[in-house]
């Protein structure tokens, strides 16, 4: 299962006197996949930044503090002894799970793309934009889309 919507709730958006409410979805089968593996990318992001020399000094300072530094990652474990950070998605994980079933029935699949941004991790180029794009310039007959600004 894939639980999937844009929530960002430190955004000023979602914070002041008409909050936006953002659309989420849930999907089940092989695209959930492709969300694993979209946080397997997050998370190993925030790994590499965390564990450098300066990634446990910013580690060890106060939240509020600013810094010089254009990216601040930070982890706190919950509950006291989890591990820093999560095990990476793999597919032989679900291998032997009952809801594969889901995955090998195709037959109630609804096609879809699924396109997810790293935020500013990528400064110039935006390869999620560019496909939705190429995605809308290739439509021969009806788009349909779930969006929200």
């Amino acid at each position: 299962f894939l639980h999937t919507g844009g929530h960002n709730l430190w955004d000023r958006h979602y914070l002041r006197n008409n909050p936006v409410h953002d659309l989420s979805i849930e999907l089940r089968g092989r695209v959930t996949r492709d969300g694993h593996r979209f946080a397997n990318e997050q998370w190993s992001f925030v790994q590499a930044k965390q564990s450098t020399l300066i990634g446990s000094v910013v580690d060890k300072m106060p939240d509020g503090m600013p810094l010089a530094k254009r990216t601040r990652v930070t982890v706190s474990e919950w509950p006291k002894g989890a591990t820093t950070f999560p095990p990476q998605f793999v597919k032989q994980l679900i291998e032997k799970s009952s809801h594969q079933s889901l995955i090998v029935d195709k037959s109630k699949d609804v096609k879809l793309i699924s396109i997810g941004r790293q935020g500013s991790m990528t400064f110039v180029s935006r390869p999620s934009d560019a496909a939705i794009i190429a995605m809308i310039e290739s439509s021969k007959t009806v788009i349909r889309m779930v969006l929200q600004e």
